[in-house]
């Protein structure tokens, strides 16, 4: 780490992760995405210098063109702005980590999200056919759909999408957003009596990266959630993609 003024340079020789040659995707734009990562994740801070693009150019071994290219990227998406004399300072600030604890109720915790909610959609539908076999229902078979984009801190963290068996006429917008799904639930007199949860890793969706503000080839924590009543009917279907720098599990 050196000094630029009274600011830090950031992304020093021993820092820089190697680019793929082979791979597909330019150059620039892996450094770019390297670089937005460490900004998002808050690796390197608010009104951190990053160094130049002959600098870059010489660290990452490519040409200037390539380095600028990557640079005017992160300017463009409002993360870095460039100031003559002193060099591309970040105006990102990251925000806290949104956290859920493992140990929580399991239903409480997983079907209110930390946060805010804003619904994105919601309406009846016929579900795609993986939702549809998880829910045990017949082809054909219609369910209240929800998109929503759960934030914290003024920080979206998590793209939901929860399919339930349950009438439309009982969804409010207003208690969803106030009280997630427990509230719908909880109007629909339905009691959960169990529900099984997976933790994966997977590609953002492509409603994901835009609400999340993720590039496309990024990875979100994905938590599926499958929820049945007293009858063993499985009455929720839901699946959180939650920004990895953004969201964490914690015992």
């Amino acid at each position: 780490m050196e000094m630029a003024g009274d600011k830090e340079w950031f992304l020093l020789d021993a820092d820089i992760p190697s680019l793929c040659a082979e791979s597909p995707v330019p150059l620039y734009y892996q450094i770019y995405q390297q670089l937005r990562r460490r900004i998002i994740a808050g690796a390197i801070p608010s009104g951190s210098v990053i160094p130049g693009e002959e600098r870059l150019a010489n660290q990452y071994g490519v040409s200037r063109v390539t380095t600028n290219n990557a640079l005017r990227q992160l300017v463009l998406e409002g993360l870095l702005q460039r100031e003559r004399g002193v060099g591309n300072i970040v105006v990102y600030e990251a925000a806290k980590p949104t956290r859920m604890h493992l140990t929580d109720g399991i239903v409480e915790s997983v079907t209110t999200l930390p946060g805010t909610a804003r619904v994105l959609g919601a309406g009846t539908q016929t579900p795609p056919m993986v939702v549809a076999t998880a829910m045990g229902l017949s082809p054909g078979h219609e369910v209240f759909f929800i998109a929503s984009v759960h934030s914290n801190h003024d920080a979206e963290f998590a793209y939901s999408e929860s399919w339930l068996r349950m009438a439309g006429d009982v969804f409010s917008e207003g208690a969803f957003e106030a009280n997630g799904l427990a509230a719908l639930f909880e109007s629909a007199g339905i009691v959960l009596t169990h529900t099984q949860q997976s933790i994966a890793a997977a590609m953002a969706s492509e409603l994901a990266v835009k609400h999340l503000h993720l590039s496309v080839s990024d990875p979100v924590l994905l938590l599926t959630l499958r929820s049945q009543n007293a009858r063993g009917e499985t009455v929720e279907f839901t699946r959180h993609q939650c920004h990895p720098a953004r969201f964490s599990l914690t015992n």
